[in-house]
Order: C-alpha cells, then structure tokens, then sequence
C-alpha cells in the first residue's frame, strides 16, 4: 500500500532509489513505506540541535524530544557540526514544510523533509497526522543517526511512512512492566503493551503490589504514547485450584470489579482468556467446571457469551472506548473448530455476547506459519457479527532465537481492525534477549507486510539489541541449531551442515559476546546448550529396524495374546530408556495383512495393577499410572512433512487417546480397534490399525480454491500394507507411578521426534 500520490508531491521531491548501507544502523526499522530520496549525511552534536514543536507541547513530545535527544546524546560528538533545527507538529501546523493534508496519511503516519541544507545550519521537517505520528517520526529521525570515524553523523532523507497494523501489542507479566521497557517500546515504534494476569487480579494484595505498575500504564496511556490491553485469565491452569463460577454472582461481580479498575487504571483493551483451560470431553465439546453453570446457561459457551455481556453492560457506560475481548476455549483451528460439538461453543458464546465485543483467534494451529482468509471465515460464520482479531504464537518452533516468518493474508489487517495481540515476554533481563527478538521482527513485519524481509529484520534486531559484532555468530550458531531441529523432528539427516563439535564452537563463539552494558548476550545460551547435547546424541543415533512379515493366523481381538495367533509375528523388545537393565522388558509383536497392521503387547507389571479411572475418548490418558504409546509414520518417504506420523495411547483400563502428529486430539479420530486384558504376569493388548482408513478422514479443510484430506498435507495416502514398504514406528511404555520409561527407539528429549523412529521393513 502506497501513500496517495498528492503527499509525495506535496514533499517537493523527487523519486529516486536509494540502496540500503550495508550495516542496519543509521536507517528507519520497521521498514518505512516511501523513502523518496537518496540519503543525505551531516555531522552533528547535540548542542548545536533545537527542536521546535509547532503543535503545542505535553508530555507526549517531552517523551519524544527526550528519545531523540538522548540517542544523540549517547553518541561521540562531532566537533565543528552546524547547527541542526528540527521542526516537528501535526501537518495542518507545518504548512512552512508541507502542502500536504493531514488527512492524506493514515493513522500513526508520519513524513520528515531535509527542508534545508546549508555549510552554518541543516533544517529537517518531521509532519504527521496525529500526536502518535510526530513521536515516531522523531524516532525514526534518531533511528537515522549512526556514528562514522568515531563522531556522530545524522542521515536523512525524504520518507513518508506508516504502519499498515494500528495496534500492535507485545505482551508480558505485570512484574516484569518498567518505565524503561515503556520507553524502549516506544522507541521500537510498537503501539501497545499487553499486561498478562493469570488468577492474581482475585488476590487484593497483588493489585497493592502492583499500583506503580498502573500509574506508569495511566501516564503513558494520557501522554498517548502506548496503548495497554490487560489479559485476564478467567481460569487456573491446575484444574483441581478454585475456578471462576459464573453462575456464582458475587464470583462475577468480582470480575467486573477487577475489569473495571483496569480500566481506571488507563487500559483501553480488556481481554477475558479461557483458552486451553476449559475443560473438553471429545464427544460433548467444551464443558463448564460447575454445574451450577450447565443447568443455568445449558453450556459453557453461552455461560462466556453471558459473562461478556455483563462485562459490557456494566463497563461500557462509563468507558465507552473500551474495548473487550474475549480468547475463548477453541482458539485455534486445531483445537477442533469444524466439529460440531465444538462449534457449539462459539455459537453459543455468540448468541449471548454482545456484537462489541471481539473474538480473538488464531490461524489453523496456535502456532500457524501462516494465516488464511479460509481460516478466518470458519471462525466468523460461527460468530453472530462480532469482531475478530488475532492472538499470535508464531515461531516458537525455533526458539530460543526465533524471528518473524509467519504470513498472514493481504487484507488481514482490516478484518482483524488492524489488532494483533503478540503472546511472549517482552521486557525480561532488560529487552536483550530472545523474545525481544521475535517481538521486534514482527513489529517490522507488521508496519510493512510488502517490504518484510526476515533476515534482514533479524539482523536489524539483532544490532539493536545485542550490537554488530552479535550478528554473524549469532545467525550461524541459530542455522545450526534450526538443522539440528528439524533433523530431529523429520529424521532427514541430509540438510545438517555441522557438526556437534561445530555446533558447540559456534555456541562458545556467542558465548564470548558481550552487549554494550558488558553483559552477557541474554538469548537462551543455556537451552541451545542442550541442544548441543541432544546434536551429540543425535549424531551418534542409529535407527533400530525390525522386519515385518504377512499374518498367516487370523487374531481375534480380545486383548489375549493367545497360544499360535502370533507366532509369525515380529517380536520387538522395548529396554529402559535411562540405559538401565530391566528383567522385565515389554514385547511389541507387530504383523500386517492386506488391510492394515496388527500390534500385540505383552507387558509384565507388578500386581495388582494400578487402580485407573475410566476416561472419555481422548482425555489425557498418557498421565495414566501404566499407559503405552505408539507412534506410526506410514509414508516416511516424505520428510518434508514434519510430523508425518499418528500417535496413539491407552492404559491397563481400555482408555484411548490419538492424535495426528502433536496437533491435539480434537482434531482426528483414528480408524483402530483397542482390546485389553489382565495376565497373570501383568496386561496384555491387541490393536488392529488401517493405515489408509486412518489417515482418510470425512472433515476436509476448505481453502482458498481447493479442499484436500489430510492425507495430502503428508504428500501421499498411505498405499496399503504391502512387501517392500518401509514404515517410521516408536513404541514407549511409561510408568508414571514409577518414573520407568520403556522404549524402542531411545535418545529423544521427547517422544514426538521421527528421528529417533525406529524402521520397520515388511516383508
């Protein structure tokens, strides 16, 4: 998107292309949308600069005046500069500079002019369209500045510039909140802060501990400097603690009461969460944790519809800026929005919320590489005309030094009302560290979706952050890691480019890095420690194979490993995963007929067995006292797809759970068949699995032009069992009464990891 071409004439400039330097520093970050001349340099020194603001004052240019001021004043001094005057205001109130219209820009947008350039003084223009532009034109001004043969140096040019997102919020815990963190906020050019409350806003004595945290959040919020959103979690995470009852009143009218002295407090977005804590049976959906709340609302969706319009009645007249929100139980695709049982909820929770307020959601999966106008539409058509905007994870998959890749469909900006909500912590160990990182690149991003390029974000974030010398060792020692990784996750070995020993020598490198406080570079040197750990580990690994022949007896699927329906079974033996001995090893027999393949599970235990309770489908039957997990990647032939594999568990009580990959169990149900029995020596189990009928499933995912089935995201339907075929499969058997883990394929700091899948060869 392209300012309209009467604001470019009216900088009286002409076009001209202007190639960036090689070092980031001493050019705009985010990418500015126009810069409309070749770049023009000057010494300078900070008393020979005045800043004249042509728009009246306030505390909102005392911030910007100080941003700039204290930038150069940082610098070595340049003897001899000329003067440096820099007028600054709304663009109605700089028609000397600019014929341009105010309301030619869009929100935030801002225009800076060399307006003059002469031997005793330098003149630059800074207009804008609002308050908030004039504060990011001055900093992308002292952005511009750089230091040259050891004096400082003002580049500039001719830009005009805006973000495309309005509000762009990065996020973390009220403890970790800071005038400094605001500043640096501010000076990054993000427009908002979220402030993250877990069950604390119940606790009087957390909001006594947190007043200057709110009076900081009021200031900055009248200055107009940062917008704030509070993030208030409705539930706990451990399930068994006191959860909020909306059937309770006086539960609600806490709530309200909470929500409003936020808003008192100077937060002009208030978002009620209650993803991923809400109870969900894989029949019935989303459930509420009271009774009390089924019987008055008949679902927990409409009891969070109900809770939001008591929010909005009791708020809105006297905060009728205010704006609410809500992430609700399935935000994500992945979580199982398709199905009817959860689209109850959203349904539900749409009837009975009002049309003000938002919805917040997520792409396909919580941490999506990218955000289709498909997806949106899913959520939307459940929703009754409310709003949306998005609750964003992205790139966590490569942290601890992960950037911004994810893409989001052109257009997103206006449905979501130009709000996305970044989930991370921003200000910890000062901003330096990794997900300041990430926080900056997608700030970049999201100011220039068309200009976003991640690498040289990256580096720009990296210089800022952690200085120049940080950014090569730093993007070598992140390579590593990231193919390391996904070797992990797909078991393709071939794109590694180092080894272990130059992994850590490049670790060690980062290690000697120092920033310009003389700390330690902040960004997870210990986790990619490990990770260092786990290459040596990897590199060292083989795959255990087994082979596998055609089933000559037919089984009856009792549990029972009868005498001969085995016997021309496979027979896998799982060892302790610590490396420890075990006399009594769990036996995985494995065959395969025309229809798919059969598994048989001898597994010694000490009697009686553990006492389970009996669980819905899908609940978390993998922290059962004995349960056993298989992992079975049917097209291994296609590495690309990371995580190409089915995961199923169940326990000594005939409890099942399954999922595709590590993507949640509400999304699939597996075609398989489960029986279990008691032994004398301990349980036994029998399971009968259809690798085509288990990947061909009758919810397709409708996008832009096409449906497809899963089956095709893996790159191929699974043919049927057949000689020659070469299957991925990890079998682990976890005590968790006990601690003793059992596996086939051993050495992964987790079960999900196809690298350390072992082969199995039919026959």
């Amino acid at each position: 998107m392209n300012l309209p071409w009467k604001i470019a004439a009216a900088l009286m400039t002409a076009a001209a292309a202007v190639v960036a330097t090689a070092a980031p520093i001493g050019r705009i970050y985010p990418e500015p949308q126009n810069i409309l001349t070749a770049v023009r340099a000057f010494p300078v020194s900070a008393e020979n600069v005045s800043l004249i603001f042509h728009s009246g004052g306030g505390e909102l240019f005392e911030l910007a005046d100080s941003i700039y001021i204290g930038e150069l004043a940082a610098l070595p001094p340049s003897p001899g500069a000329a003067k440096l005057e820099i007028h600054a205001g709304l663009l109605d109130d700089m028609t000397d500079f600019f014929d341009a219209k105010a309301n030619l820009l869009p929100p935030q947008g801002y225009v800076i002019k060399l307006a003059a350039s002469a031997p005793e003084k330098n003149v630059i223009a800074v207009g804008a369209e609002d308050r908030r532009g004039v504060l990011y034109g001055l900093c992308s001004l002292a952005q511009l500045l750089e230091v040259r043969d050891g004096a400082a140096v003002q580049n500039v040019a001719d830009v005009a510039d805006y973000p495309v997102w309005r509000e762009r919020f990065v996020s973390d815990y009220f403890s970790s909140h800071s005038e400094a963190g605001y500043r640096a906020v501010v000076a990054s050019k993000i427009s908002g802060v979220a402030a993250m409350l877990q069950n604390n806003w119940r606790n009087p004595e957390w909001w006594e501990k947190n007043r200057p945290v709110f009076e900081l959040v009021r200031r900055y919020r009248d200055m107009g400097a940062l917008d704030f959103m509070a993030l208030l979690h409705i539930y706990q995470q451990d399930k068994k603690l006191k959860q909020l009852n909306i059937a309770n009143e006086d539960e609600l009218l806490e709530l309200i009461a909470s929500c409003r002295k936020l808003a008192e407090a100077g937060f002009s977005f208030i978002m009620i969460g209650a993803d991923d804590i809400t109870p969900v049976d894989n029949q019935q959906g989303f459930i509420p944790y009271h009774s009390e709340e089924q019987e008055r609302f008949g679902g927990v969706g409409a009891a969070h519809g109900y809770m939001m319009k008591r929010l909005y009645d009791a708020l809105h007249p006297d905060f009728p800026d205010l704006k609410l929100s809500m992430v609700g139980a399935p935000y994500g695709l992945s979580h199982g929005i398709g199905r009817p049982e959860i689209d109850r909820y959203l349904i539900e929770w749409g009837k009975n919320a009002p049309t003000e307020v938002m919805w917040v959601w997520t792409g396909k999966g919580v941490f999506s590489p990218e955000v289709r106008s498909s997806e949106l539409a899913k959520v939307t058509s459940l929703l009754s005309g409310q709003k949306v905007y998005l609750f964003d994870n992205s790139n966590g998959f490569f942290s601890p030094l992960p950037r911004w890749e994810t893409k989001f469909y052109p257009g997103m900006e206006i449905d979501n009302d130009g709000i996305v909500y970044l989930n991370g912590c921003f200000f910890r160990n000062n901003f330096r560290n990794s997900e300041a990182l990430r926080f900056l690149t997608t700030c970049d991003y999201l100011w220039n979706p068309a200009k976003y390029d991640p690498e040289r974000s990256f580096n720009t974030a990296l210089e800022t952050l952690m200085g120049r010398d940080a950014v090569a060792p730093v993007n070598r020692l992140r390579d590593i890691m990231i193919a390391y990784d996904c070797a992990e996750y797909t078991g393709d070995r071939s794109k590694l480019a180092a080894s272990p020993a130059e992994f850590q020598s490049a670790l060690d490198e980062v290690g000697k890095l120092r920033d310009a406080t003389g700390s330690r570079l902040n960004i997870g040197l210990e986790r990619i420690a490990a990770r260092v750990k786990r290459a040596e580990n990897f590199a060292a690994y083989r795959r255990p194979s087994a082979d596998i022949g055609r089933l000559s007896v037919p089984i009856v699927l009792d549990g029972v490993l009868s005498p001969g329906e085995w016997d021309s079974a496979a027979a896998i033996k799982l060892e302790n995963a610590d490396g420890s001995a075990d006399a009594a090893a769990t036996v995985v027999r494995l065959a395969y007929d025309d229809g798919g393949v059969w598994l048989g599970f001898d597994i010694p235990a000490a009697k009686p067995l553990p006492e389970t309770a009996k669980m819905r489908d899908d609940e978390a039957v993998f922290a059962s006292p004995d349960a056993v997990e298989l992992f079975l990647q049917f097209v291994p032939a296609a590495p690309d797809a990371v995580g190409a594999y089915l995961h199923f568990c169940f326990d000594s009580a005939s409890n099942r759970y399954d999922e595709r990959s590590c993507s949640g169990p509400l999304g699939w149900d597996g075609d398989w068949q489960l029986a279990v029995a008691e032994t004398p020596t301990g349980w036994s189990a029998e399971l009968f699995i259809r690798p085509a009928a288990a990947f061909a499933s009758s919810r397709v995912i409708q996008e832009e032009d096409s449906m497809f089935f899963i089956d095709d995201v893996l790159g191929k339907t699974p043919a049927p069992p057949a000689s020659g075929q070469v299957w991925l499969a990890n079998f682990h058997r976890v005590e968790n009464h006990t601690g003793t883990v059992q596996s086939w394929g051993k050495g992964g700091f987790k079960f999900h990891l196809p690298g350390y899948f072992g082969e199995l060869n039919l026959k």
